[in-house]
Protein backbone atom coordinates (compact mmCIF):
# COMPACT_ATOMS: atom_id res chain seq x y z
CA UNK A 1 0.00 0.00 0.00
CA UNK A 2 2.58 2.31 1.13
CA UNK A 3 4.84 1.90 -2.05
CA UNK A 4 1.81 1.92 -4.31
CA UNK A 5 0.78 5.23 -2.56
CA UNK A 6 4.10 6.24 -2.91
CA UNK A 7 4.56 5.92 -6.42
CA UNK A 8 1.33 7.65 -7.05
CA UNK A 9 1.95 10.59 -5.19
CA UNK A 10 5.33 10.71 -6.45
CA UNK A 11 3.56 10.25 -10.10
CA UNK A 12 1.66 13.02 -9.10
CA UNK A 13 4.36 15.31 -8.29
CA UNK A 14 6.38 14.35 -11.14
CA UNK A 15 3.00 15.08 -13.29
CA UNK A 16 2.56 18.86 -11.86
CA UNK A 17 6.33 19.42 -11.81
CA UNK A 18 5.99 18.95 -15.54
CA UNK A 19 3.18 20.92 -15.79
CA UNK A 20 4.62 23.82 -13.95
CA UNK A 21 7.45 23.25 -16.72
CA UNK A 22 5.46 22.81 -19.49
CA UNK A 23 3.68 26.21 -18.47
CA UNK A 24 6.82 27.95 -17.74
CA UNK A 25 8.02 26.90 -21.63
CA UNK A 26 4.72 28.44 -23.13
CA UNK A 27 5.33 32.22 -21.03
CA UNK A 28 9.29 32.21 -22.33
CA UNK A 29 8.23 30.38 -26.01
CA UNK A 30 10.07 32.27 -28.73
CA UNK A 31 10.42 35.67 -29.81
CA UNK A 32 8.24 37.23 -32.89
CA UNK A 33 10.29 39.54 -34.96
CA UNK A 34 8.24 41.95 -37.25
CA UNK A 35 9.07 40.66 -41.09
CA UNK A 36 10.99 43.32 -42.88
CA UNK A 37 9.87 44.83 -46.33
CA UNK A 38 11.58 44.21 -48.79
CA UNK A 39 14.44 46.98 -49.95
CA UNK A 40 12.47 48.72 -53.41
CA UNK A 41 14.53 48.17 -56.33
CA UNK A 42 16.94 51.08 -57.20
CA UNK A 43 15.53 52.87 -60.76
CA UNK A 44 18.10 53.58 -63.30
CA UNK A 45 18.17 56.93 -64.15
CA UNK A 46 16.96 57.55 -68.14
CA UNK A 47 19.08 57.28 -70.63
CA UNK A 48 20.66 59.86 -72.86
CA UNK A 49 18.41 61.01 -75.83
CA UNK A 50 18.81 63.95 -78.51
CA UNK A 51 15.80 66.00 -79.67
CA UNK A 52 16.74 66.77 -82.96
CA UNK A 53 14.95 69.74 -84.99
CA UNK A 54 15.73 70.98 -88.39
CA UNK A 55 13.79 74.70 -89.00
CA UNK A 56 14.34 73.21 -93.18
CA UNK A 57 13.23 69.96 -94.53
CA UNK A 58 16.35 67.80 -94.05
CA UNK A 59 17.95 64.47 -93.73
CA UNK A 60 20.79 64.32 -90.74
CA UNK A 61 23.89 62.33 -89.44
CA UNK A 62 24.70 61.10 -86.14
CA UNK A 63 28.44 60.77 -85.94
CA UNK A 64 28.45 60.22 -89.75
CA UNK A 65 25.79 57.68 -89.98
CA UNK A 66 22.69 58.58 -91.96
CA UNK A 67 19.33 58.81 -89.38
CA UNK A 68 16.77 60.16 -91.95
CA UNK A 69 14.64 62.87 -92.94
CA UNK A 70 12.95 65.55 -90.88
CA UNK A 71 9.99 67.74 -91.46
CA UNK A 72 10.74 71.66 -90.88
CA UNK A 73 10.12 71.83 -86.96
CA UNK A 74 9.26 67.93 -86.83
CA UNK A 75 11.17 66.84 -83.92
CA UNK A 76 12.91 63.49 -83.84
CA UNK A 77 14.69 61.52 -80.62
CA UNK A 78 17.29 59.18 -81.20
CA UNK A 79 19.47 57.35 -78.00
CA UNK A 80 22.68 58.40 -77.46
CA UNK A 81 25.84 57.36 -76.06
CA UNK A 82 27.95 59.54 -73.45
CA UNK A 83 31.03 61.80 -74.83
CA UNK A 84 31.43 64.03 -77.54
CA UNK A 85 29.65 63.28 -80.91
CA UNK A 86 28.89 65.30 -84.25
CA UNK A 87 25.55 66.31 -85.63
CA UNK A 88 24.88 67.46 -89.40
CA UNK A 89 22.24 68.08 -91.53
CA UNK A 90 21.84 68.70 -95.28
CA UNK A 91 18.61 70.41 -97.05
CA UNK A 92 16.40 68.01 -99.54
CA UNK A 93 18.71 69.27 -102.37
CA UNK A 94 21.91 69.25 -100.40
CA UNK A 95 22.77 72.52 -101.18
CA UNK A 96 23.10 73.64 -97.60
CA UNK A 97 24.52 72.19 -94.76
CA UNK A 98 25.75 72.59 -90.71
CA UNK A 99 26.73 70.63 -88.62
CA UNK A 100 26.96 70.40 -84.60
CA UNK A 101 29.65 69.06 -82.20
CA UNK A 102 27.74 67.95 -78.49
CA UNK A 103 29.43 66.70 -75.65
CA UNK A 104 26.39 64.30 -73.85
CA UNK A 105 27.91 64.55 -69.89
CA UNK A 106 25.06 63.57 -68.17
CA UNK A 107 21.28 60.86 -68.66
CA UNK A 108 18.71 62.75 -69.97
CA UNK A 109 17.18 64.67 -72.79
CA UNK A 110 19.78 67.13 -74.87
CA UNK A 111 17.98 69.67 -77.39
CA UNK A 112 19.86 69.93 -81.08
CA UNK A 113 18.60 72.63 -83.40
CA UNK A 114 19.98 72.40 -87.21
CA UNK A 115 19.31 75.93 -88.36
CA UNK A 116 19.60 75.67 -92.03
CA UNK A 117 17.60 78.83 -93.45
CA UNK A 118 20.53 81.60 -92.55
CA UNK A 119 23.28 79.37 -94.42
CA UNK A 120 20.67 78.56 -97.58
CA UNK A 121 20.16 83.02 -97.69
CA UNK A 122 23.56 83.53 -97.83
CA UNK A 123 24.39 80.80 -100.40
CA UNK A 124 21.51 82.55 -102.61
CA UNK A 125 22.50 85.87 -102.02
CA UNK A 126 26.56 85.03 -102.96
CA UNK A 127 25.21 83.24 -105.86
CA UNK A 128 23.22 86.49 -106.84
CA UNK A 129 26.20 88.37 -106.43
CA UNK A 130 27.86 86.32 -108.18
CA UNK A 131 25.42 86.56 -110.93
CA UNK A 132 25.32 90.54 -110.69
CA UNK A 133 28.92 90.54 -111.02
CA UNK A 134 29.33 88.52 -113.98
CA UNK A 135 26.70 90.75 -115.71
CA UNK A 136 27.88 93.74 -115.01
CA UNK A 137 31.53 92.27 -116.21
CA UNK A 138 29.54 91.23 -119.57
CA UNK A 139 28.11 94.57 -119.96
CA UNK A 140 31.40 96.44 -119.20
CA UNK A 141 33.29 94.00 -121.62
CA UNK A 142 29.84 95.20 -124.58
CA UNK A 143 30.71 99.03 -123.88
CA UNK A 144 34.62 98.40 -124.45
CA UNK A 145 33.91 96.83 -127.39
CA UNK A 146 30.98 99.65 -128.49
CA UNK A 147 33.79 102.24 -127.35
CA UNK A 148 36.23 100.61 -129.56
CA UNK A 149 33.98 100.46 -132.25
CA UNK A 150 32.73 103.91 -131.87
CA UNK A 151 36.04 104.91 -131.92
CA UNK A 152 36.69 103.52 -135.24
CA UNK A 153 33.60 105.31 -136.33
CA UNK A 154 34.48 108.51 -135.66
CA UNK A 155 37.81 108.45 -136.89
CA UNK A 156 36.34 107.28 -140.26
CA UNK A 157 33.40 109.94 -139.81
CA UNK A 158 35.95 112.91 -139.02
CA UNK A 159 37.64 112.31 -142.45
CA UNK A 160 34.99 112.11 -144.46
CA UNK A 161 34.22 115.17 -142.27
CA UNK A 162 36.96 116.75 -143.31
CA UNK A 163 36.41 116.14 -146.90
CA UNK A 164 33.15 118.00 -146.71
CA UNK A 165 30.86 114.39 -147.37
CA UNK A 166 28.39 115.10 -144.70
CA UNK A 167 25.87 112.56 -145.52
CA UNK A 168 28.61 109.89 -145.57
CA UNK A 169 29.87 111.22 -142.25
CA UNK A 170 26.74 111.55 -140.34
CA UNK A 171 26.10 107.77 -140.77
CA UNK A 172 29.57 107.05 -139.03
CA UNK A 173 28.63 109.83 -136.29
CA UNK A 174 25.30 108.09 -135.38
CA UNK A 175 27.48 104.66 -135.58
CA UNK A 176 29.69 106.12 -133.56
CA UNK A 177 27.26 108.42 -130.65
CA UNK A 178 25.09 105.18 -130.36
CA UNK A 179 28.12 103.49 -129.39
CA UNK A 180 29.01 106.36 -126.33
CA UNK A 181 31.24 108.68 -128.40
CA UNK A 182 30.47 112.24 -127.14
CA UNK A 183 32.52 113.68 -129.99
CA UNK A 184 30.43 111.57 -132.46
CA UNK A 185 27.61 113.11 -131.08
CA UNK A 186 29.06 116.45 -131.19
CA UNK A 187 29.62 116.36 -134.57
CA UNK A 188 26.66 114.82 -135.72
CA UNK A 189 24.39 117.40 -133.98
CA UNK A 190 26.68 120.03 -135.63
CA UNK A 191 25.82 118.08 -139.05
CA UNK A 192 21.88 118.17 -138.50
CA UNK A 193 21.89 121.37 -137.01
CA UNK A 194 23.73 122.51 -140.38
CA UNK A 195 22.17 120.03 -143.24
CA UNK A 196 19.06 119.14 -141.85
CA UNK A 197 16.22 120.34 -144.00
CA UNK A 198 14.76 123.37 -142.54
CA UNK A 199 11.13 124.92 -142.06
CA UNK A 200 11.10 128.72 -143.22
CA UNK A 201 15.31 128.75 -142.98
CA UNK A 202 15.41 127.08 -139.07
CA UNK A 203 15.64 124.17 -137.46
CA UNK A 204 11.74 122.28 -136.85
CA UNK A 205 10.87 121.90 -133.28
CA UNK A 206 11.63 118.10 -133.34
CA UNK A 207 15.48 118.74 -135.06
CA UNK A 208 16.01 121.37 -132.31
CA UNK A 209 15.01 118.66 -129.54
CA UNK A 210 17.32 116.14 -131.09
CA UNK A 211 20.55 117.90 -131.70
CA UNK A 212 19.88 119.77 -128.14
CA UNK A 213 19.84 115.72 -127.15
CA UNK A 214 22.90 115.24 -128.86
CA UNK A 215 24.83 118.19 -128.05
CA UNK A 216 23.76 116.89 -124.36
CA UNK A 217 24.94 113.54 -124.68
CA UNK A 218 28.74 115.35 -125.92
CA UNK A 219 28.57 117.25 -122.75
CA UNK A 220 27.71 114.18 -120.39
CA UNK A 221 30.05 112.51 -121.88
CA UNK A 222 33.25 115.19 -120.75
CA UNK A 223 33.27 117.01 -124.57
CA UNK A 224 33.51 120.81 -122.99
CA UNK A 225 32.59 121.61 -126.52
CA UNK A 226 29.87 120.00 -126.49
CA UNK A 227 28.65 122.11 -123.08
CA UNK A 228 29.94 124.90 -125.31
CA UNK A 229 27.15 124.38 -128.33
CA UNK A 230 24.60 123.12 -126.38
CA UNK A 231 24.77 126.07 -124.37
CA UNK A 232 24.98 128.84 -127.22
CA UNK A 233 21.92 126.26 -129.05
CA UNK A 234 19.55 126.88 -126.18
CA UNK A 235 21.00 130.53 -126.30
CA UNK A 236 19.72 131.42 -129.63
CA UNK A 237 16.83 128.73 -129.86
CA UNK A 238 16.89 127.72 -133.09
CA UNK A 239 13.23 125.88 -134.59
CA UNK A 240 10.69 127.27 -132.51
CA UNK A 241 12.63 126.40 -129.10
CA UNK A 242 11.97 128.63 -126.70
CA UNK A 243 15.29 130.55 -126.16
CA UNK A 244 16.52 129.06 -122.62
CA UNK A 245 19.16 131.74 -121.09
CA UNK A 246 18.96 129.89 -117.66
CA UNK A 247 20.22 126.60 -119.71
CA UNK A 248 22.43 128.81 -121.49
CA UNK A 249 24.13 129.97 -118.67
CA UNK A 250 23.98 126.76 -116.45
CA UNK A 251 25.95 124.82 -119.60
CA UNK A 252 28.15 127.73 -120.28
CA UNK A 253 29.51 127.54 -116.82
CA UNK A 254 30.08 123.86 -117.16
CA UNK A 255 32.41 124.50 -120.33
CA UNK A 256 34.40 127.70 -118.75
CA UNK A 257 34.89 125.70 -115.22
CA UNK A 258 36.82 122.91 -117.00
CA UNK A 259 38.98 125.61 -118.93
CA UNK A 260 37.42 126.41 -121.95
CA UNK A 261 38.53 129.87 -122.85
CA UNK A 262 35.38 130.93 -125.22
CA UNK A 263 32.50 129.41 -123.27
CA UNK A 264 34.12 131.36 -119.98
CA UNK A 265 34.07 134.56 -122.76
CA UNK A 266 30.23 133.58 -123.58
CA UNK A 267 29.17 133.05 -120.25
CA UNK A 268 30.83 137.06 -119.47
CA UNK A 269 28.15 137.86 -122.34
CA UNK A 270 25.36 136.46 -120.22
CA UNK A 271 26.04 137.58 -117.41
CA UNK A 272 27.04 140.95 -118.79
CA UNK A 273 23.59 141.64 -120.02
CA UNK A 274 21.90 140.12 -117.43
CA UNK A 275 20.44 136.75 -119.94
CA UNK A 276 19.44 133.81 -117.59
CA UNK A 277 19.46 135.83 -114.27
CA UNK A 278 20.24 139.21 -112.92
CA UNK A 279 23.21 141.38 -114.38
CA UNK A 280 26.56 140.79 -112.56
CA UNK A 281 29.48 143.03 -113.90
CA UNK A 282 31.21 142.28 -111.47
CA UNK A 283 31.13 138.78 -112.56
CA UNK A 284 31.23 139.25 -116.12
CA UNK A 285 34.86 141.35 -115.95
CA UNK A 286 36.08 138.42 -113.70
CA UNK A 287 35.18 135.86 -116.37
CA UNK A 288 36.40 138.07 -119.17
CA UNK A 289 39.63 138.48 -117.19
CA UNK A 290 39.60 134.33 -117.02
CA UNK A 291 39.49 134.03 -120.51
CA UNK A 292 41.89 137.04 -121.79
CA UNK A 293 44.57 135.20 -119.52
CA UNK A 294 44.01 132.32 -121.16
CA UNK A 295 44.80 133.80 -124.62
CA UNK A 296 41.40 134.45 -126.02
CA UNK A 297 42.13 138.10 -127.59
CA UNK A 298 38.45 138.72 -127.90
CA UNK A 299 38.35 138.57 -124.41
CA UNK A 300 40.49 140.78 -123.86
CA UNK A 301 39.27 143.09 -125.79
CA UNK A 302 35.93 142.64 -124.38
CA UNK A 303 37.95 143.48 -120.80
CA UNK A 304 38.86 146.66 -122.19
CA UNK A 305 35.84 148.37 -122.36
CA UNK A 306 35.42 148.07 -118.77
CA UNK A 307 38.88 150.67 -118.56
Amino acid sequence: MLRGGFTGCFIAAFLAVAALQAIAQQDDGPILRPKTSPKPAVKSASPATLLVICDLACTWKLDGKPQGRIAPGDPVIAPVSMGQHLVDAATADGLDKVENEIDIKAQGQTIVRLVLQPVRDARLKAAQEAEDNAAQELKEKQQQDLKALAGQCYTEGLALYDQQRYPQAKVLFDKACSGGSGDACLKLGQIESAWQPRIGGLLSAADYARVAGLYKNACDDGSLAGCDALARHYFEGHGGGTQDYRQARVFSQRACDGGMASACEFLAGLYYDGHGGAKDSVQAHSLYQKACSAGLKRACDELGWFF
